[in-house]
């Protein structure tokens, strides 16, 4: 009765003129309509198709409540993109590095046409230039599509545009008739086929298919059945409509497009939504695009119909699972089944931080068209989008799908990725500390701060999370919450949990009478003031179905999961489900200033699909506490919702839901712990080589003194520190002692050894009870401290003298630990630094090299020897070994950071390279000998000849002689040989100045021509470079004394001598030379020839006479030779024939001849001598002359009157 409704819409395109109407009596089963009706406007730019969600509150005269919603479709033109092409480019696809008109057909999925359209194209994507960004498409009816095919965009793309690239750009349509609307599309860029992945988009995504086989990243089919052991969302969907259910707390971070999400709401339609929405779109549109909710998950985004919604982490696999069991299609029925697997970025890093997305297709039927006015729902959309709904990347929508993409079906797995551009080293965390301890006063508060670095290459992605603790021994404890505003609960099971104490009421309570088994009492005194969600309740009610409220009844008998606005709020539920104290069981309650105890005492659920009969009570005192109590329960025990609410249902304790958890005897409590710490930032980025500063906030405002822990669990996507719990200690105290030190680090500076030195720290009681130090422990005997145990009053000081003793040649670095009855810091520790006295030498050069020296030059270098230590350094000695190095100085002494400077002379003495040592010693304990390598070389050319005499003999006169020398360079320079001189003429040289290299040779000729018949001595001079003998000189000699050797005659004729008789002649050795003819030998063959002599010694122009006798022995001819060895220097021997003829004597009878005649002569022919015989028969003048072949006269032989005889000539 009295129904009215007050219609509301968060639509920013709607305004709301009249929204509020009356309806009247409505009776049971029947309808009625409102007196007037409610007015709204939509704007005028609203596009076709457009959703409008009202929300319908209505109410009676009793103050009961219902919410509807209501959907209503805009009518109107929308445009959208249906396909784009490049002509002339292959397969219609725009390369990378290339230029090519776009043409873009735009679908209009309106109910109005449109005329006369313009685009105008966009892009912030760096990698892309438009060069030409209108076009014109001209009229679109509804239902139909143009293209700018006579107007196209023209854009270039960069050569750094990865192939399969989703390139992100903004359409504006508008026309002149006020349509005007900035649509978002997606052009590929680069051929790839659907063996490749599909993407980046513009943050980076990828999306791998199962058939990217030969990449890493391409997912495999894996069906993970959560059905059976995942929690049902209470979703309810019959078609054209949406439900959704919010899943709070996730187990992991979850990070989508660079931001964090600890939440996220998932829709019967097929798709979630990071975060939360009250979106629940079922007419599924483009992605990236306006419609729908942003950010978006679209697995199956279509009108679908439940089915069942399931969701479930697996702990072991590190997997948060969504799963659409056996979902409908709205318009062609068919059976969908598909699910959503988050990746773990804690155990599956990727370089962006983003987890992975896995998408799996048990059944895929992609068959429903949709028939709406707007055509919106044409088959199923299969995407990701970012909250702006400006980058994303869509793998089908319409049933078409890019190059990259491969058709979906039954079985099949895609995979939206960041890691599809090259991997990275995951990140790496470093926190400035692991602890955090605060000690304050009641009422006061404290900061510090948590530096977190990342020395990782990928981004570190972090968020915190608060767990309280009850007390100090509860650091380990399984609980549950907080919840937003602080609640928590512990239950019997646990070590420390609340003791099972049943508060029998049934002789002292008030039994309730219920008018309905889904209906509240009246509010009812509690008996104190309560405390809940920090509204005070005086007043409660006690609802039939499990629970206790402070505010409107509720009917609900169909549980939810916490927080819900159809759950009751605010209440406490203790077993919150459809219970039936009607039919069994009672309940009691029972009410004094300490507590609240309302039981209910074996209350059975309704009878139906679900039995059992329960006994529990729930406990409220003044403190805020609450306790819930179990005696026993028997039957279905997992189908209820057992937790707290707050009035307006956006905060929730949830115990459980729908779980088999409660059992006999068993103590819940639940109790508000204070959020006494504040964490800022609670999430974040660390990039490479970056820190993030986090402030820890303690306060104690309202909060008792005692000590209290959180654990702030740090999570993060770091491989080796997924999870991070950091103790944070909080004492609150109006009265404790606090230690303070005047120093936290004593530097006792340098002592030397066997010396102390003592140091004062100043400890001090800044707090308002006595300080007592129960001990000091040192780590190094080489400090002591004067006392290890004292006591300090409030606000008083005392003074500890640290003495330093060193007793080693090395530095002193220790840790002073005092330990006190400072609640905050019972230990405090002090760095003790102290080091030993001396000297360090340091050298400026370790290797000195003097280069090289030419003959005469010397050089001299500087060695800088350092002291860095803090004792005088003390050189006693310095030494070289060759003597070709010297220094300056052999010892001094050099101060603390002074140097000295050591010079160092190269004199060589002798061609060649020099290395030597130098050897410093020194009072350095650690380097007392320290070295110095010293080379260097001397450079001079050596000249060396191969004779230092050259001898020429005897020469003939006029004539001349060669004789070679060899002038070599043994030296490392070039010789220049500049002069070579000698006296006289007879002696010539073919050069007289050249240059010769190191270790080669140049010959030189010398020639003798003597003129004269005498002996010649001379001196050539050599002059050079060589430093050492720049002149040489080699002896000449040579002469042209020598015998000349002749005989006389050359030939001997003896003619013919008688038998018996001897003839001798004399030989002539004649020496016509200069010099002594020495005849070593003179000898013949025959014996008929003899010599008067077999040698001679013949001075100058003198002649020796040898003579020869023949004494022929028969009468023959007698040929020999005489040969004459004789020293000279053109011949050595000499031949002189020699012939004759035995003869019987002529005429030795004295015979006359008969006639007159001439015999041949012998020898014929002959040189120089023959005979001739010839015969006179009667007196007569008888001339023999000898003639030459010309007919010449040569000698007369005869010429006389000779008597009748036998004669020879």
């Amino acid at each position: 009765n009295g129904v009215t409704a007050t219609l509301t819409s968060n639509s920013d395109f709607v305004t709301i003129t009249d929204d509020f109407e009356t309806f009247g009596n409505i009776a049971a089963g029947s309808s009625n309509y409102c007196i007037e009706d409610f007015d709204f406007a939509v704007d005028a730019d609203v596009l076709g198709g457009m959703e409008i969600l009202f929300e319908l509150l209505i109410e009676d005269n009793l103050g009961n409540q219902w919410l509807d919603y209501i959907t209503v479709q805009v009518e109107g033109a929308n445009l959208y993109t249906s396909d784009f092409n490049f002509p002339g480019q292959p397969n219609g696809i725009l390369e990378p590095g290339a230029t090519g008109n776009l043409v873009l057909t735009l679908g209009n999925t309106g109910t109005v046409s449109t005329s006369n359209i313009y685009g105008i194209l966009s892009t912030e994507n760096e990698l892309i230039n438009i060069n030409d960004n209108e076009g014109y498409f001209g009229n679109i009816a509804a239902g139909a599509s143009a293209a700018n095919s006579t107007n196209t965009f023209n854009i270039s793309a960069s050569s750094q545009v990865i192939s399969g690239s989703q390139i992100n750009m903004d359409l504006q349509l508008y026309n002149a008739d006020g349509y005007d609307d900035t649509i978002a599309i997606v052009v590929e860029i680069g051929n790839v086929d659907s063996t490749d992945p599909l993407g980046p988009d513009a943050y980076g995504y990828y999306c791998f298919d199962d058939s990217d086989a030969t990449y890493s990243s391409s997912p495999v089919y894996d069906w993970i059945e959560i059905n059976s052991i995942g929690t049902a969302l209470p979703l309810n969907d019959n078609g054209q409509t949406g439900d959704i259910a919010d899943i709070n707390d996730l187990p992991f971070i979850f990070q989508f497009y660079g931001v964090i999400y600890n939440s996220m709401t998932v829709c019967s339609n097929g798709w979630i939504a990071p975060g939360n929405t009250d979106n629940t779109s079922f007419m599924n549109w483009q992605i990236p695009g306006p419609q729908g909710p942003q950010p978006m998950i679209a697995a199956f985004w279509d009108d679908l119909k439940t089915g069942m919604v399931y969701y479930y982490y697996d702990s072991a696999q590190h997997l948060f699972i969504i799963e659409w069991d056996n979902m409908q299609n709205q318009h062609v029925p068919a059976e969908e089944t598909f699910q959503i697997i988050i990746y773990d970025t804690g155990f599956y890093p990727t370089a962006s931080g983003d987890n992975e997305i896995k998408i799996q297709y048990q059944v895929f039927n992609n068959v429903d068209t949709g028939n709406y006015p707007s055509n919106h729902g044409q088959y199923c959309t299969v995407g990701i989008e970012d909250e702006s709904a400006t980058r994303g990347l869509e793998y089908t929508y319409n049933n078409n799908y890019p190059s990259a993409a491969a058709v979906l079906g039954n079985q099949s797995a895609v995979k939206f990725t960041t890691m599809g551009g090259g991997t990275q080293e995951p990140p790496e965390m470093v926190l400035s500390q692991t602890s955090f301890d605060f000690i304050v006063q009641p009422g006061s508060s404290d900061m510090q701060t948590l530096d977190i670095s990342n020395n990782g290459e990928a981004n570190l992605v972090y968020s915190f999370s608060k767990n309280y603790q009850l007390n100090l021994e509860q650091i380990q404890r399984n609980n549950g919450g907080p919840d937003n505003y602080g609640y928590m609960w512990y239950d019997s099971d646990e070590t420390y949990g609340p003791v099972y104490n049943w508060r029998d009421i049934s002789s002292l309570g008030t039994v309730v009478t219920f008018t309905h088994n889904d209906q509240g009492t009246n509010l009812m005194p509690i008996g104190f003031d309560f405390n809940f969600y920090g509204v005070d309740y005086s007043d409660f009610r006690i609802n039939p179905n499990g629970w206790i409220g402070f505010g409107d009844d509720n009917t609900e008998w169909t549980n939810t999961s916490l927080p819900d606005f159809a759950a009751p709020s605010p209440a406490i539920m203790a077993f919150w489900d459809d219970l039936n104290p009607l039919e069994g069981g009672n309940v009691y309650y029972y009410s004094t200033s300490d507590s609240l105890v309302v039981w209910f005492d074996d209350v059975i659920h309704y009878v139906g699909n679900n039995n059992g009969t329960y006994d529990f009570q729930m406990i409220i005192y003044p403190t805020g506490e609450m306790l819930f109590q179990y005696r026993e329960v028997s039957g279905d025990i997992d189908t209820a919702t057992i937790g707290i609410q707050n009035e307006t249902a956006d905060d929730a304790l949830q115990i459980c839901y729908n779980t088999a958890y409660v059992q006999d005897e068993l103590a819940i409590k639940i109790i508000k712990t204070d959020d006494w710490l504040d964490v800022q930032p609670a999430t974040g980025l660390v990039a490479n080589g970056e820190t993030d500063i986090i402030t820890l906030s303690a306060s104690a405002e309202d909060m008792e003194s005692g000590n209290y822990i959180c654990n702030l669990i740090l999570t993060t996507n770091d491989p080796n520190a997924g999870s991070t719990i950091i103790p944070v200690n909080l004492i609150i105290s109006s009265s404790y002692p606090q230690i303070s030190l005047s120093e936290t680090s004593l530097d006792f500076g340098m002592v030397a050894v066997g010396e102390s030195l003592t140091d004062t720290l100043i400890v001090s009681n800044l707090g308002n009870e006595i300080l007592y130090i129960s001990d000091i422990q040192i780590s190094l005997p080489e400090f002591t401290v004067s006392s290890t145990s004292i006591s300090i009053d409030p606000d008083e000081s005392t003074e500890l003298y640290i003495t330093f003793t060193p007793t080693l040649v090395t530095s002193s670095l220790a840790s002073m630990t005092i330990y006190s009855n400072d609640p905050l810091n019972p230990e405090v520790e002090v760095e003790l630094i102290g080091n030993y006295q001396f000297p360090i030498i340091e050298l400026s050069e370790y290797t000195l090299d003097f280069g090289t020296l030419s003959y005469g030059e010397e050089i001299t270098d500087t060695l800088s020897i350092y002291n860095l230590g803090n004792d005088i350094l003390q050189v006693s000695n310095i030494e070289t070994t060759l003597p070709e190095f010297s220094i300056s100085m052999t010892n001094f002494s050099v101060e603390p950071n002074s140097s000295e400077e050591l010079y160092i002379t190269f004199s060589p003495t002798s061609a060649g390279s020099y290395e030597d040592i130098l050897t410093i010693f020194c009072n350095d304990p650690e380097n007392p000998e320290i070295e110095v390598a010293l080379s260097g070389s001397y450079q001079y050319p050596e000249i060396d000849l191969s004779t230092t005499s050259i001898d020429f003999g005897t020469v003939i006169l006029n004539s001349d002689v060669v004789d070679t020398l060899i002038i070599a360079n043994t030296g490392n320079d070039i010789l220049n040989v500049t002069d070579i001189t000698n006296s006289l003429s007879v002696f010539t040289i073919n050069t007289t100045n050249f240059s010769v290299l190191p270790d080669e040779f140049l010959e030189v000729y010398v020639t003798f021509s003597p003129t004269e018949n005498i002996s010649y001595e001379d001196e050539l001079i050599i002059h050079s470079n060589d430093p050492l003998t720049p002149v040489v000189t080699a002896d000449l000699a040579g002469n042209s004394l020598y015998p000349i050797c002749n005989t006389e005659p050359t030939n001997f004729y003896f003619g013919e001598v008688n038998i018996g008789e001897s003839v001798t002649d004399t030989l002539f050795i004649q020496n016509t030379g200069s010099a002594y003819l020495i005849v070593t030998d003179i000898y013949n063959e025959l014996d008929v020839y003899t010599l008067s002599s077999n040698s001679a010694l013949i001075p100058p122009q003198t002649t020796e006479e040898i003579l020869v006798t023949f004494s022929p022995l028969e009468e023959i001819e007698y040929a020999d030779s005489i040969w004459i060895e004789a020293e000279t220097p053109f011949q050595s021997l000499f031949l002189v024939t020699v012939l004759g003829m035995g003869n019987e004597p002529v005429n030795a009878n004295n015979i006359l001849p008969l006639v007159t005649e001439v015999y041949q002569n012998y020898p014929n022919p002959f040189n120089p001598t023959t005979t001739i015989k010839y015969a006179i028969s009667e007196p007569a003048d008888v001339t023999i002359v000898i003639y030459n072949i010309k007919g010449e006269k040569v000698k007369t032989l005869v010429r006389e009157r000779k008597e009748p005889s036998y004669y020879q000539t």
